[in-house]
């Protein structure tokens, strides 16, 4: 897998931690079950951190798909995007060399 594809799911899979723990109904359940909801900062770092080491045009687009969408980064299975259910064209097999994108809903792609 291309590394700043796998730098892309380390910063959605930070970022959807962070919204978890910031609303306040999630953040109460995860006290009540004995997780530390106030490492807020920590997880921030680690997101700039992680963010730092994909190409700037990259965390914009990323950006961008996460205020339309939930995930930004989706898996595909047989040629399907599991998030709008599109076919993929068999052009756009996986290679390492290339970041894919979805021909419909634009978000990027890993193949499962």
């Amino acid at each position: 897998m291309n590394a700043q594809l796998e730098a892309l799911i380390m910063l959605q899979d930070i970022d959807l931690m962070i919204q978890e723990v910031t609303d306040q109904k999630t953040a109460s359940k995860m006290s009540q079950i004995g997780f530390d909801v106030n490492e807020v900062g920590r997880l921030r770092e680690a997101r700039d951190e992680v963010a730092g080491k994909i190409e700037p045009e990259l965390v914009t687009i990323y950006q961008r798909l996460m205020q339309r969408y939930q995930r930004a980064i989706v898996p595909v299975r047989n040629q399907v995007c599991l998030a709008c259910f599109v076919k993929q064209p068999t052009k756009d097999l996986p290679t390492d060399a290339k970041i894919r994108t979805c021909q419909r809903c634009n978000r990027f792609l890993y193949y499962i």
